[in-house]
């Protein structure tokens, strides 16, 4: 039996066969639409893309439920000492509510299994980045007590950026899923892209910090703060794209970062698609962490 099982949800962009192969239990978040909860893995990403494009507003997401932590936390606890839970920032969504509440039942239902639930302040590739880290340490027969501080080292230090349509940006803001730093110009500011922040530094709250006239100029600006805040230190690197130009612009920026930076690690995924619905199509996101 393994000391530590390590479950976390599909906003973490961690791909199906990563995850496998690294023992990671993903719960997913689900796409509402039609009158039917559909898992976001089971969804055809093409045709939800058109229907945003479409702008079609009777599409609607939603969390897992207690039930559904609930389960994971059964099965794991059967093939490990300690099940650690990773969920999204509690700003996004309420996976991190639904997981401590299933929390609570497992200690009546499940009353031998140590349980520990994480809001890791921040989503998409910082959490794979933080996901994968654990289960690494979790593989390599780290006790519970390492992989927690192991995690919550890494969080202090996990930076997450977007490039995105400015409003995309607008939007997460009027759903209060997003907030403006306290910069009165920055908020009267017309670009047509912004850039989004969050994590331990934001209190786990999406923050839009500048503004741009371009992708290009976007781009430029992402590969700034990520120089300005590595200060030269060795990275770990998640990128996410979603839809087809997005796509390549992550490819680019995969290319461009070995030369600039020393990387011992860059994965590129895709975003999750709930994301996708509350921010539009077309986020480049940035996310790393700089070793000590």
């Amino acid at each position: 039996m393994n000391k530590v099982a390590i479950v976390t949800d599909t906003i973490s962009t961690i791909p199906q066969q990563m995850a496998q192969e690294c023992g990671i239990k993903i719960v997913p978040l689900y796409v509402v639409m039609d009158g039917k909860d559909y898992p976001e893995t089971e969804v055809d990403r093409q045709q939800l893309y058109e229907r945003i494009r479409k702008k079609d507003r009777s599409i609607t997401t939603s969390s897992p439920s207690p039930g559904s932590y609930l389960k994971a936390y059964e099965e794991l606890s059967q093939k490990a000492e300690s099940v650690l839970c990773i969920t999204f920032a509690p700003s996004l969504g309420m996976a991190y509510k639904a997981a401590t509440q299933a929390l609570q039942i497992a200690k009546e239902e499940l009353p031998q299994a140590t349980i520990i639930v994480i809001d890791c302040q921040t989503a998409c590739g910082a959490q794979l980045l933080l996901v994968l880290a654990a289960a690494k340490a979790a593989a390599q027969g780290g006790s519970l007590d390492e992989i927690l501080e192991l995690v919550n080292d890494l969080m202090a230090r996990l930076n997450y950026i977007a490039l995105l349509p400015t409003p995309g940006a607008e939007q997460m803001k009027n759903e209060r899923r997003a907030t403006y730093m306290d910069d009165d110009r920055l908020k009267s500011m017309a670009s047509p892209q912004s850039i989004m922040e969050m994590g331990a530094s934001t209190e786990g709250v999406m923050t839009i910090l500048a503004k741009v006239e371009s992708r290009a100029e976007g781009m430029e600006k992402l590969i700034e703060i990520a120089r300005d805040r590595s200060a030269g230190k060795k990275l770990h690197v998640a990128i996410n794209y979603s839809g087809t130009q997005t796509y390549d612009e992550a490819e680019e920026l995969k290319r461009r970062l070995p030369s600039q930076f020393q990387c011992s690690e860059i994965y590129l995924t895709q975003d999750s698609l709930i994301p996708a619905l509350h921010e539009g199509i077309g986020t480049l996101k940035l996310c790393w962490y700089s070793e000590e």
